[in-house]
């Protein structure tokens, strides 16, 4: 049960302008408390038979009308309470999975299918079209903003609480541009050009991962920044022995 108005009378004026707003004397999308013209009220009525356009005030041509009439032949109306049928169940389940189109219930050509994929991986937009080598770069930009994963990982945290509290400021997930096509996001960054990279103890051990770790120091370090890479164990071990050797400076470590 709600709780009782502050101002009966407010409240009062409130519902009042509710109800003439919900029967369509006063305009509610704007809050004006004056009365729709008669003009507007004319083009409203108008819209709703059909005669007009209401999102551009004009006129229907003799073929729109035609080809709206013809459109409305095809519609199915379901009666209001009516259960759907079996095949409407399955039509729809269908098209919630992908598997045909739900607003015509035929398959995927074979064509669209291959569009869909390359559109999914990037190299096409919507439309089928090949991306510029522009449109390329903003959309690699624009990937490399977004954080993954959407939490920082438990070592990071750590090492951000201590950080905060030795009154060490620092940036999450500064944003390098290292090469003309390539973006990374440092872990941490620290005034004037300190970069610590957190190192999972499993996912950084891999091969293909060590390779483009030593990458992207290489780029780091071209632009000037000095990095530190500390493994999970040693954070968990001891932190604040971590972050007072901080003071006394790492050496650029690939």
């Amino acid at each position: 049960m709600s709780p009782p108005p502050k101002d009966p009378e407010k409240y009062a004026l409130y519902l009042q302008r509710q109800s003439e707003s919900h029967k369509g004397q006063k305009s509610w999308n704007k809050g004006r408390i004056g009365v729709y013209t008669q003009e507007s009220i004319q083009l409203m009525k108008q819209s709703h038979k059909g005669q007009v356009s209401g999102f551009k005030d004009k006129k229907h041509t003799p073929e729109s009308i035609a080809q709206y009439k013809e459109k409305r032949k095809n519609w199915v109306i379901r009666p209001k309470g009516s259960k759907l049928t079996e095949e409407h169940i399955l039509k729809n389940s269908l098209g919630h999975k992908g598997q045909v189109p739900w607003m015509k219930g035929r398959k995927h050509t074979s064509e669209a299918n291959i569009k869909n994929a390359n559109a999914h991986l990037g190299n096409t937009n919507r439309r089928g079209q090949t991306h510029t080598e522009l449109a390329i770069i903003k959309i690699k930009e624009a990937r490399a903003k977004q954080v993954f994963p959407l939490k920082d990982t438990k070592p990071e945290r750590i090492l951000q609480i201590a950080l905060s509290l030795n009154n060490i400021k620092y940036k999450k997930h500064k944003l390098f541009q290292i090469g003309r096509e390539f973006f990374h996001q440092v872990d941490i960054f620290i005034e004037p050009n300190l970069v610590l990279e957190v190192d999972g103890d499993y996912w950084h051990s891999l091969s293909e991962v060590i390779d483009r770790d030593n990458f992207n120091n290489r780029k780091l370090f071209e632009l000037g920044n000095r990095i530190i890479r500390v493994k999970e164990h040693l954070i968990k071990q001891n932190v604040q022995e971590f972050v007072e050797s901080l003071t006394f400076g790492y050496p650029f470590m690939p």
